[in-house]
């Protein structure tokens, strides 16, 4: 499971979450928040990263990102 699904199951239980409980009903303020989180999931992620070669940068993108999206020798 990469980061981003993970991201999106905890958001979705916490949403599931306040739906059900009684005294956030009235508070649009927290679900719009929390749609304005899950909007933000579906935006791509921009990065600059910059370093001399073979420092692992490509490393620490996938590892950020929780998948093989950079090429690397290993």
């Amino acid at each position: 499971m990469s980061t981003t699904d993970q991201v999106r199951a905890i958001l979705g239980g916490t949403q599931r979450a306040y739906r059900a409980e009684p005294a956030y009903r009235e508070r649009p303020d927290v679900f719009n928040e929390l749609d304005r989180i899950a909007a933000r999931l579906n935006q791509p992620i921009r990065i600059a990263l910059a370093g001399t070669l073979k420092a692992g940068k490509s490393t620490l993108v996938n590892a950020l990102v929780g998948e093989n999206i950079a090429p690397t020798d290993a």
